[in-house]
């Protein structure tokens, strides 16, 4: 608490002031796969609150609270929902040791004997065996997260003009802090969280731009994120020519010719002799002779 100096190398002066939180039993429920026991089940969380000296001296009005039940004057929030897991920041294990550092993470398994780190080990769906947990494990970056509705509910009671954030674990507080206008410092615990941390804000920032319903949705930068789809487009049809409609099927030559009892129209007419020809003689006494045949 005393990491802030005056210009003298004094401590800041302060007032520290303790919230407690009271998660619903239901939302405990759903971040666990199996409860067991008797009252093991802690609903009760802690959050240590760092103000000026001055806001205390000049006693904060007393109000309603902005979304929880109760007023300003008690120090108890309740009920609180604890964030869906499957919706929190996620990352691989590899990732959350370059942020938290080696000294700063205690295993979920704690120390042995020894003071030296157990194996991570983390619990299969059925609860009936452990699994080790690698780099390439992918879980939420904190698994004590809080939701928006905390930070918003402190801002809100303190009147604070500027944030410190000692405990940036992920993005949530930060995105309060935008979404209010507040300027906002997290103090990190390494390089790389600061680095990975930044860049968690800013892919939140265009993600909630391209939500519609929130107060940053732009609609346009909304299109461009979208994703692409995967699925090919289908091909057009090939366009075939089809039979006229309102006309009759057109018959072949031949049998067209034979059914009007003229000649084919795929042979040329046979062509008549000129008159005075040597021709039209032989033609005139064939024609002859078949007229007397036909008389007999």
């Amino acid at each position: 608490m005393n990491i802030f100096k005056t210009a003298e190398s004094a401590p800041v002066p302060k007032s520290v002031r303790q919230l407690n939180m009271i998660f619903s039993e239901e939302s405990l429920n759903n971040r666990k796969l199996q409860i067991r026991g008797f009252m093991t089940l802690n609903q009760v969380e802690r959050l240590h609150l760092v103000t000026s000296p001055t806001s205390h001296t000049n006693k904060l009005p007393k109000k309603d609270n902005k979304i929880f039940a109760g007023t300003t004057s008690g120090d108890t929030f309740y009920p609180v929902e604890c964030p869906d897991v499957e919706k929190q920041w996620k990352t691989t294990l590899q990732i959350k040791k370059l942020m938290y550092g080696a000294t700063n993470r205690i295993l979920a398994t704690g120390y042995d004997q020894d003071h030296k780190f157990l194996k991570d080990v983390v619990e299969d769906e059925t609860c009936k065996s452990k699994v080790k947990r690698n780099d390439s494990t992918v879980e939420p970056v904190t698994f004590y997260g809080v939701s928006e509705d905390v930070y918003e509910e402190v801002v809100y009671r303190t009147n604070a003009s500027a944030i410190i954030h000692l405990t940036p674990t992920d993005h949530t507080f930060a995105g309060v802090a935008l979404k209010l206008r507040k300027p906002y410092l997290a103090v990190t615990m390494t390089e790389d969280h600061s680095r990975i941390l930044s860049h968690r804000i800013k892919q939140h920032v265009f993600e909630t731009m391209s939500q519609e319903g929130t107060q940053w949705y732009n609609a346009e930068l909304a299109k461009v994120l979208q994703p692409p789809t995967d699925q090919p487009q289908p091909k057009p049809k090939a366009k075939t020519k089809g039979k006229p409609e309102g006309k009759p099927e057109a018959k072949p030559p031949k049998a067209e010719a034979e059914a009007e009892g003229k000649p084919d129209e795929g042979e040329p007419p046979a062509k008549k002799p000129r008159k005075g020809s040597a021709l039209a003689a032989i033609q005139a006494a064939l024609d002859a002779g078949t007229q007397e045949e036909t008389e007999e």
